[in-house]
C-alpha cells in the first residue's frame, strides 16, 4: 500500500510541474527613464566591451541582444538575452540568463544600470507644469540657473527710458 501512495505522490509531483527544470524561466525586469536608444547602446557596450561576452545576435530596432558567456566554474558557454522595450514615458529592461541562478540576472541588470548612469547621467525628469486660470498659458517651474537677469518687458504703450 505504501508503495502505491509513494508512486501516486511522485506522479502528482511531476505532473503538476513542481519539479526543478533544467532551465529556469526567471528574469529581471526594470523600468528606466532613459530612451530606448540609450538603453540599447549602453547594453551593447556593457555586454561586449566591459563584460567581454560574445554577442551572437542583435537588433537595435527590435531592442534585443543575444549573447554567450562563460560562467565562473563552468566549462560550457551559457546563453543570455537583454531586451529593451519602449513604453510611453519609460523603457523596460529585461535580462534573462536561463542557465544561471536568479542573482546573476540581478547582477547583470545592476551593472547595466550603472553603465547607463556613467554614460548618460541621471535620467532627465519632466518639468512640472502648474495649472492656471482658464484661458491663460500654464506656468512652468524652472530653477534659476544663476545667470544674468533680464529686465522685465514694458507693457504695450509704455515708453522706454532710452531716447529715440
Amino acid at each position: 500500500m505504501r508503495r502505491y501512495i509513494c508512486s501516486f505522490v511522485l506522479s502528482a509531483f511531476f505532473a503538476t510541474g513542481l519539479s526543478a527544470s533544467p532551465t529556469a524561466t526567471a528574469r529581471v525586469e526594470k523600468t528606466l527613464k532613459y530612451t530606448k536608444e540609450q538603453g540599447y547602446n549602453s547594453a551593447l557596450r556593457y555586454v561586449r566591451v566591459e563584460r567581454g561576452y560574445k554577442v551572437t545576435e542583435k537588433d537595435a530596432n527590435s531592442g534585443y541582444l543575444l549573447f554567450e558567456y562563460l560562467a565562473k566554474g563552468s566549462a560550457e558557454k551559457s546563453r543570455g538575452s537583454i531586451e529593451i522595450i519602449k513604453r510611453t514615458e519609460t523603457i523596460g529592461l529585461i535580462v534573462r540568463l536561463p542557465q544561471m541562478p536568479h542573482y546573476h540576472e540581478r547582477l547583470l541588470a545592476n551593472g547595466l544600470l550603472k553603465k547607463l548612469r556613467e554614460d548618460y547621467g541621471e535620467p532627465l525628469q519632466k518639468r512640472k507644469v502648474t495649472p492656471t486660470k482658464k484661458g491663460k498659458a500654464p506656468k512652468e517651474k524652472v530653477e534659476d540657473s544663476g545667470g544674468p537677469k533680464q529686465a522685465p518687458k514694458q507693457p504695450n504703450g509704455a515708453s522706454s527710458s532710452k531716447s529715440r
